[in-house]
C-alpha cells in the first residue's frame, strides 16, 4: 500500500467541512437552495444561497470556530446536553 491512500487530518480540532466549505455556512447555503426550490425558482434560489452563505461566511470570519453554537445558545431554546451551563435567558448571575 502506499502512503497517499489514505488521508490523515493534521489537527484534530479542524472544523468538519463540506467540500470547500465550513459546515455551517454549508447548511445556510443547502437551506437557502431548498427553499429557493420548494419556491419553484431555481435562479432565485442559487442567488439567494449565495448570498447567504457569503453574508454569514463574512459575519463568521475571524471569530470563533464554534461561533454558531454560540448564537443557537443565545438566540435559541437549547435545554439538553448543557445541564452544566445555566438556560440562556438568566442574563446576569447573581451569588
Amino acid at each position: 500500500m502506499d502512503d497517499q491512500d489514505y488521508y490523515i487530518p493534521r489537527r484534530l480540532n479542524d472544523v468538519p467541512r463540506l467540500f470547500f466549505w465550513d459546515m455551517d455556512v454549508a447548511c445556510i447555503f443547502l437551506a437557502f437552495l431548498m427553499l429557493g426550490l420548494l419556491v419553484g425558482s431555481t435562479t432565485l434560489g442559487f442567488l439567494a444561497a449565495g448570498c447567504g452563505g457569503y453574508w454569514f461566511g463574512k459575519a463568521k470570519s475571524g471569530r470563533h470556530p464554534a461561533y454558531t453554537i454560540h448564537l443557537a445558545y443565545w438566540y435559541l431554546p437549547m435545554t439538553s446536553g448543557m445541564d452544566a451551563m445555566p438556560p440562556s435567558h438568566i442574563r446576569e448571575m447573581n451569588g
